[in-house]
């Protein structure tokens, strides 16, 4: 897992407004045996002045993808299809990998429920 901010800052911007249920989730995923959390400050170093920290999040993330070859890469997301999520949000992911590799699979929250 590639996460932009060290975990307690992670959780409280990224994961805790979605509830325990989610908080769980992250943990779960973090203890299974072939997860390590890269923490993006570590390994990239800091932020520059005037650069969001979860588009910077999304690129590394969809970089590190691309590095294991173009097809391989596919980007599945749980997504309303709406503008609100902000700068590295998933509309931000959605059009990045669609301008890189043209893999997206968009499951439709306004579909689902």
């Amino acid at each position: 897992m590639r996460i932009p901010f060290e975990e307690p800052v992670f959780l409280n911007k990224s994961v805790n407004f979605a509830g325990e249920r989610w908080v769980k989730k992250y943990y779960q995923v973090k203890k299974h045996k072939n997860a390590t959390v890269l923490v993006m400050p570590e390994v990239l170093g800091p932020l520059s002045k005037g650069v969001d920290p979860f588009s910077r999040n999304n690129l590394w993330q969809l970089y590190s993808a691309l590095s294991w070859r173009p097809e391989k890469v596919s980007f599945l997301c749980l997504w309303d299809r709406q503008e609100g999520d902000g700068a590295g949000g998933t509309k931000h992911m959605h059009d990045t990998v669609t301008t890189h590799s043209g893999r997206v699979y968009v499951l439709d929250t306004n579909q689902l429920w």
